[in-house]
């Protein structure tokens, strides 16, 4: 891990638009947004922070069905914490699989992953990249209305840290 000063919207912008042509092929809307927020740094590895927010882009896509929507959100939190948000219209996680979604090689359902490819890692490795920028990540998931999934990073105050990353 290489942490610094690193810009989040340019990061969102760039991982949004990697995943726009995916989403499209299957009919989605994909939505980005600042809330008029473009200046929130956090101290982070930058590589780290784009492989997270694929993994969370990707599953999102996989899991939202044609013509839903995914929403990409960066808020700032008044205690000095920088937020992702990624949110879809998918079938969102039963309770019942909330509290392991994050274990490594854990799938809700098998033969879904299966089709859709991968072994159960990407949470597991979104979570370990997001602890290891000092941040935390959160589910919240209704049967009925999809899945948000929160990133929380501490922002960096020094102004003299604008414009790296």
């Amino acid at each position: 891990m290489r942490l610094g000063p690193v810009e989040l919207m340019p990061v969102i912008e760039e991982v949004y638009e990697k995943a726009r042509p995916v989403a499209l092929r299957k009919g989605q809307h994909l939505r980005l947004s600042s809330n008029g927020l473009r200046t929130a740094i956090v101290q982070a590895d930058r590589s780290a922070l784009r492989r997270l927010l694929w993994t969370l882009l990707d599953n999102a896509i996989k899991y939202t069905p044609n013509g839903g929507t995914i929403s990409v959100e960066l808020n700032a939190m008044s205690s000095g914490q920088a937020v992702i948000e990624v949110r879809d219209t998918g079938p969102g996680i039963p309770a019942t699989h909330r509290d392991r979604i994050f274990d490594r090689f854990y799938r809700v359902d098998a033969s879904r992953s299966r089709e859709e490819g991968g072994v159960g890692l990407g949470l597991a490795i979104a979570r370990w990249a997001i602890e290891a920028n000092g941040g935390r990540i959160e589910l919240a998931s209704d049967r009925t209305l999809g899945s948000l999934f929160r990133v929380l990073l501490p922002a960096v105050d020094n102004p003299s840290a604008q414009g790296k990353g």
